[in-house]
């Protein structure tokens, strides 16, 4: 235990496991010990023997008393005593043995329910739940992997297998492969294993039993085809003692939504898994986890996830971890504060995620996540924890910004007067109040005027550590409390806290900081005639400065300032003409001083003209040749379509627009959020000054091509990017009068007259069944083109393969969807996505529809073939929105689909 240990008594034990059926037991010994030693097995007292430690031969014990071994868990202990000296241990050879010893469970048959969407109980799990049933392992979306698959609501296209629902693992992923892994163990005499799985996925899927394809799907339609695929495994040779995997590959090859729909079972005689029977879990009273014996040494069996109701804690998950691998411990104490303790794999973070429950309950869980970025979540259910941005909003949290911290439990006065103790930020953020300071508590309503005697009117005064003022009642009526002065970066308008505040109309003189950017800007306002906003700032001496706007007067006289040479000419009052060469500024010249112009290069000159320059002054006495100007960074200017003049690393390059905030749907430029230094020819975002609209132009590596990527934002508005992206697959050239289809070499997108271009290749010669119930001899992509749904190879429209068509399509090249009789009363056929050109709104034809109820989120084309997006979203936090993406040809699709922002 400690090789230089004082004197005293050191325990060592070690564990065995006897099966029940265990005789003739017999624990054989050769021992030496520093100073003496005890032996006791089971509790059982054996004896005391001198340690012998440089004895000849050592001490030599056996012990074969069958009373003294028990069935199950069996404990020996040596105890040693030092008694003289500062070294102490022991050294020991031995063994146990036992007929018919070894732990081992009695056969039993295994029965798995591999049903998607199913819980343990059979119950069906909500949407938007995991399934951990079935594991993602191959995201074609680029998803983080392994993680639980999950559960969805099918597309109106889609048929559902009784007692099941569709899982995915990103319900409008691209197109590409996505695997769904489910594992199960063999015990070692197994018999008559067996397979059985009924499946529909969107587009087509393959089934693998261990490596081994035993079943696939038809190629296209595999989501509504009048059975679902059935796969039946008896093939022993395919099973192995141990784990056995199935793996479902599912190909979405068109559309923007995917999944998979699972109906199973495996089950096989004597092959249920002694590890299986005494699973890692809750134990029924909730107080702690189960004592299993876990896979591997070292691990234990403990929470991983508690929920909290009032006084009430209850384990509600258990794993079998390392002592320092990320667990859940609750410390006892009330109120209760669920910790996350311990270490994930490298890249990872041990992170809590907070599920409110309808009955109020909450659960708190520990889990190794991706390292994400992550800021301060506030939950209306009271608490701040730290969450990656999409960890909280799933959460029903409100993010507070990438890298913010929570501050803390202190005091919080409402704007009612009532006071609760919670977390600073949350306080302002989620009640709505106003937080007291650090260490604060509240006091209670002493003399009884309704308001908590902390909480009285506060004042107009930052929030400390944050880009906030205070939310605070100003006196007069239109006034907000505004920043005056904020701490920046040296050289820079970065803020990094806001220093002073103070209630101002929305015209007058204060500090604006952009929320993307944290740039801030002085504007507004100043009474009088010779009054305007000034910018100052004041170099703090720890590589920070303090920025503030003010009024004051215009000073007079003017001065003249060099821009080439950094020279000033003050003039006399009332003059207001320069030089060839000069520019007038507000005077007078002031110091002489290094001044930061924002290229990164420092000058000096005076300090009108460094402020008439756009650059920083570093003030008085200062010089270039003592002063190191911070690098330029390749920015957006604020509130404009620009980005910053940053001279860039590599000759050539430029600091040009990456990323712009646009008005949703259209082209029309808000403002450059974020830039990138690039080569002219290189991808990147061009604004065109007359139109404020953007354009991709450039070209990018080998093998890609330059896209716009669309997302919406919180505030209701897009951002649009620029970026390299794989090469599509090839085209086809469809003839959907004859069904000709001609495939194209990569590349190419120039079709003959008379023919379409669609995504390739042309695929096989099949019978396709038109919306209208008519069919067509055509190829796979032609048969899509057409909106069509294709038959199995070998049928041909001769058998008359095609019945009246009930699904939701759009009537091709058109602005209208079939007039479908829908399976839910009161929903119609409407439009979901359109293509049109960009900066239009004019329909050039519909290219997706939905069964819906008329006051559902979907697309409304008027009489003048104008589309916009119309109705609401049912799921709570989710808003109908607008989806942009890009087509080969030139246009766009527009989507409206519910999405949670």
């Amino acid at each position: 235990a400690n090789g230089t240990g004082p004197n005293g008594t050191y325990v060592y034990q070690l564990c065995f496991c006897l099966d029940k059926r265990f005789s003739n037991p017999a624990l054989d010994m050769m021992i030496r010990a520093d100073d003496e030693f005890d032996v006791i097995l089971n509790g059982n007292f054996l004896g005391t023997w001198g340690g012998c430690f440089n004895c000849p031969t050592p001490v030599g014990l056996t012990f074969a008393n069958p009373n003294l071994f028990r069935p199950g868990e069996n404990c020996l202990q040596i105890v040693v005593r030092n008694l003289g000296g500062v070294v102490t241990g022991f050294n020991m050879q031995g063994s146990v043995r036992a007929t018919d010893g070894q732990c081992c469970c009695e056969p039993d048959d295994l029965f798995r329910d591999i049903a998607s969407g199913v819980d343990d109980t059979g119950g069906l799990i909500a949407s938007g739940a995991d399934d951990d049933t079935w594991t993602v392992t191959v995201d074609a979306a680029g998803g983080t992997v392994p993680r639980p698959a999950t559960v969805i609501n099918p597309n109106s296209a889609w048929l559902t297998i009784p007692g099941t629902k569709w899982i995915a693992a990103s319900y409008t992923g691209p197109n590409g492969v996505y695997t769904y892994e489910y594992c199960f163990c063999l015990e070692k005499w197994f018999e008559n294993a067996r397979l059985i799985m009924d499946l529909r996925a969107d587009d087509n899927a393959e089934v693998y039993l261990n490596g081994n394809l035993v079943g696939a799907t038809p190629l296209i339609y595999a989501f509504n085809t009048p059975l679902p695929t059935h796969v039946d495994v008896t093939n022993q040779t395919l099973f192995r003692v141990g784990e056995n995997c199935i793996e479902v590959v599912v190909r979405n090859t068109h559309g923007v939504v995917t999944g998979v729909n699972i109906a199973g079972s495996i089950t096989a005689r004597n092959g249920l898994c002694c590890d299986d029977r005494a699973e890692c879990g809750p134990r029924p009273d909730g107080l702690a986890c189960e004592p299993v014996t876990c896979p591997d040494a070292g691990q234990t069996c403990v929470p991983v996830c508690y929920n909290v109701n009032g006084d009430t804690v209850t384990v509600i998950d258990c794993d079998c971890r390392q002592p320092d691998e990320c667990h859940a411990v609750w410390p006892g104490t009330l109120p209760a504060q669920i910790i996350c303790e311990g270490g994930c794999p490298p890249g990872m973070d041990c992170i809590q995620r907070v599920t409110q429950r309808a009955d109020g309950s909450v659960d708190y869980c520990c889990e190794c996540v991706e390292n994400p970025i992550t800021g301060a979540c506030c939950f209306s259910v009271g608490g701040c924890v730290i969450l990656s941005q999409q960890a909280c909003q799933s959460q029903g949290g409100v993010y507070l910004g990438d890298f913010t911290s929570c501050l803390g439990d202190q005091a919080c006065c409402l704007p009612n007067g009532a006071c609760v103790d919670t977390d600073a930020l949350c306080c302002e953020l989620v009640y709505g109040g106003l937080p007291q300071g650090p260490g604060s508590v509240c006091l209670g309503d002493a003399n009884g005027d309704g308001r908590d005697d902390l909480c009285y009117p506060p004042t107009c005064s930052p929030v400390p550590g944050t880009l906030r003022c205070r939310n605070v009642q100003c006196p007069d009526l239109g006034e907000k409390c505004k920043p005056r002065c904020v701490r920046v970066e040296l050289g820079t308008t970065y803020v990094i806290e806001v220093l002073d505040c103070e209630c101002v109309g929305p015209n007058d003189c204060h500090i604006e900081i952009d929320s993307l950017t944290r740039e801030a800007t002085c504007v507004g306002g100043c009474v009088g005639l010779n009054a305007y906003c000034h910018t100052t700032f004041v170099d703090l001496g720890d590589g920070t400065a303090k920025m503030c706007c003010e009024c004051i007067d215009i000073p007079e006289p003017y001065s003249c300032c060099n821009a080439e040479t950094g020279q000033c000419l003050d003039l006399i009052p009332g003059a207001t003409s320069c030089p060839v060469g000069y520019t007038l500024v507000a005077g007078p010249c002031g110091n002489l001083q290094a001044c930061c112009l924002p290229t990164g290069v420092c000058v000096d000159t005076y300090l009108a003209c460094c402020v008439d320059m756009g650059g920083t002054p570093m003030g008085a006495g200062t010089s270039c040749a003592t002063t190191i100007c911070p690098a330029p960074i390749c920015r957006p200017i604020p509130g404009t379509t620009l980005c910053s003049s940053t001279v860039c690393p590599i000759a050539g390059q430029e600091c040009l627009p990456r990323c712009v905030r646009v008005e949703p749907g259209t082209t029309n430029v808000i403002e450059v959020i974020d830039c990138d230094c690039v080569s002219p020819n290189e991808c990147h975002i061009e604004v065109d000054p007359a139109s404020n609209s953007f354009f991709c132009v450039g070209a990018c590596p080998p093998g890609m091509t330059c896209r716009t990527i669309v997302s919406d934002l919180p505030d209701g508005t897009q951002q649009v990017c620029c970026e390299c992206v794989d090469d599509p697959t090839p085209f086809a050239c469809c003839n959907i009068d004859t069904g000709e289809c001609l495939d194209l070499a990569p590349g190419t997108t120039m079709c003959p007259p008379g023919f379409s271009l669609v995504p390739g290749p042309c695929g096989n010669l099949i019978a396709c069944c038109l919306p209208d119930g008519t069919c067509i001899d055509t190829f796979d992509a032609c048969c899509t083109e057409m909106g069509g749904m294709a038959q199995p190879a070998g049928v041909t429209c001769e058998s008359s393969p095609c019945g009246l068509t009930v699904n939701c399509l759009p009537v091709p090249g058109t602005p209208f969807c079939f007039d479908t009789v829908c399976p839910i009363a009161g929903q119609e056929c409407r439009p979901r996505c359109v293509k049109t050109q960009p900066g239009s709104t004019f329909v050039l034809e519909v290219v997706d529809c939905d069964c819906v109820s008329p006051n559902d989120c979907h697309i409304e084309v008027d009489a003048a073939n104008n589309w916009s997006c119309v109705g609401a979203c049912s799921t709570p936090g989710a808003f109908c929105q607008t989806i942009i993406t890009d087509n080969p040809d030139g246009t766009i699709t527009i989507c409206c689909q519910c999405m949670i922002p």
